[in-house]
């Protein structure tokens, strides 16, 4: 998936999702 793509709107979805989906630590390590 590329960011360029992906609307501000979408990014604040996927990182929602990803933190449902994820421990906290390791999204820690996604958001680097």
């Amino acid at each position: 998936m590329d960011n360029q793509f992906l609307s501000q709107k979408q990014l604040r979805q996927l990182k929602s999702y990803t933190l449902n989906m994820f421990p906290v630590k390791d999204v820690s390590e996604i958001k680097k």
